[in-house]
């Protein structure tokens, strides 16, 4: 982590928006951007995993409609 700072934000807002509380609160800076990436870097690995999950399970709901339907004009 990143050194300690105290930072202003607002707390409470009046009906037009403007700040009329506001209070310090401790905040961590990031040192450098290999600290800051690391939270927010793009992983393909991830995403492509959660694609092919997201694929599969779509190709099983989608084939056990088909053979619902199939199975119902059967009977009918």
């Amino acid at each position: 982590m990143g050194p300690q700072v105290y930072v202003q934000v607002c707390s409470t807002f009046d009906q037009a928006g403007q700040c009329v509380e506001s209070v310090w609160q401790l905040a961590y800076l990031a040192s450098d951007s290999t600290e800051f990436e690391a939270f927010t870097a793009f992983d393909p690995e991830a995403f492509w995993s959660g694609f092919g999950y997201t694929l599969t399970f779509f190709a099983i709901g989608f084939g056990v409609g088909l053979l619902a339907a199939v199975l119902r004009k059967a009977r009918g």
